[in-house]
């Protein structure tokens, strides 16, 4: 009776378990190729994306311009602080014999001052920008920036930058040292290393209740002086932020600018707060520098008492204010304080759309005030 049973269920049963093992066997099969197509089809896209463009951006604030382009980043991601790489070289910069002749002015502008027991300029030791690459590895579009530095100092400083449009020479008032050096000049090429001695870190900063805190820069300080920004402006100064090797450390700076700038110190683990979110150039003066923000474990009131009782870099505010850290708020108070350092404004934008995660609407917020991103392509990954 039990043979005759087995022998009718046997072909069901038996059959039943091949299906099932053959289905189970196939269908992962058929799930690999579908991952391992779909992994490919991505990575071809994106080297294809790579190869074909880089993005970039600069803003309209009106029908004007911003002297401000980002060169990476910008779109909602800090950097670990693994992406950001610095070597340093000890060569000196070879100055041309205009940045000479200009170095021998300031030199000696500063000599009288001295002499005269005016404010004379402290000569402290810088950095110049001998070069940069973008790096993306396959597979993973994330941005790592490489930079090269070499030893500089202010002087080199204020023999270049403030004076890019100071003609060279009476009888040719057409020439100057951005007519002759950078007109035209691709953000993305080789930087033009003898006109480079600063590289800034500009900072947000976010407090614990939650406000977006801004200064407003002194009359004072040589770069933009009255002009609204964010708090933390620091440019790389050796050898406070180098490390070990001699080449700066981007969180190092930050720290320092927070302390100076706020009184607030991070202690150890200043290289996991401070989140830097775009690295671009101020074509105005032909200074690189790090957009980004941080968070800080003090409320808006606390900041202002820390302030308030004496920090080294006061002097370079004249005034700190705060909005509430919500887009209507923080688009209401640029709007409502003017003018703008295009760093700084070009930082709160990113910060927004770092924090917030809504670059849409970000985007059209900013445009109810005049202030539009125009999206830019770079004709090469790195320089």
């Amino acid at each position: 009776m039990f043979g005759e049973i087995w022998a009718l269920l046997r072909p069901h049963i038996v059959g039943a378990l091949i299906g099932t093992i053959l289905t189970f066997v196939f269908e992962e099969a058929i799930k690999a190729f579908f991952r391992s197509t779909w992994r490919k089809i991505k990575r071809l896209a994106r080297i294809f994306v790579r190869k074909r463009t880089v993005f970039g951006e600069e803003f309209m604030l009106g029908k004007q311009k911003l002297p401000w382009i980002v060169i990476d980043g910008g779109h909602g991601e800090a950097y670990d602080p693994g992406d950001l790489e610095c070597r340093y070289v000890k060569e000196l910069v070879e100055l041309p014999e205009e940045v000479q002749k200009l170095r021998k002015i300031v030199e000696e502008e500063q000599r009288q001052a001295s002499a005269s027991h005016l404010r004379a300029a402290w000569n402290g030791s810088r950095y110049y920008l001998h070069s940069f690459v973008i790096d993306r590895e396959p597979g993973d579009e994330r941005s790592r920036l490489k930079f090269i530095f070499g030893p500089s100092d202010y002087y080199n400083f204020l023999a270049t930058s403030p004076v890019l449009d100071r003609p060279l020479n009476d009888a040719l008032p057409g020439v100057t040292l951005r007519s002759k050096y950078l007109k035209d000049l691709d953000p993305w090429s080789k930087p033009v290393s003898f006109l480079a001695h600063s590289f800034g870190i500009n900072l947000a900063v976010i407090t614990r209740d939650e406000y977006m805190v801004f200064a407003q820069r002194s009359p004072g300080t040589f770069s933009r002086p009255g002009y609204w920004n964010v708090p933390v402006n620091e440019g790389l100064q050796r050898p406070f932020d180098n490390d070990e090797t001699g080449a700066p450390d981007f969180f190092k700076a930050a720290a320092r600018g927070l302390y100076e700038e706020l009184g607030i110190s991070l202690g150890r683990d200043y290289k996991e707060k401070p989140k830097f979110v775009s690295f671009g150039l101020d074509t105005q003066f032909y200074q690189f520098g790090l957009l980004g923000f941080i968070r800080i474990q003090l409320t808006l009131d606390e900041l202002l008492a820390i302030r308030a009782s004496g920090v080294k870099d006061k002097w370079e505010a004249v005034k700190v204010d705060a909005a509430k850290m919500e887009l209507d708020k923080i688009v209401s108070f640029v709007r409502d304080h003017e003018p703008w350092a295009p760093s700084g404004l070009v930082c709160i934008f990113h910060t927004l759309v770092a924090i917030l995660g809504k670059p849409i609407a970000v985007h059209r917020a900013f445009e109810q005030i005049g202030v539009k991103k125009i999206t830019l392509e770079a004709p090469r990954l790195s320089a």
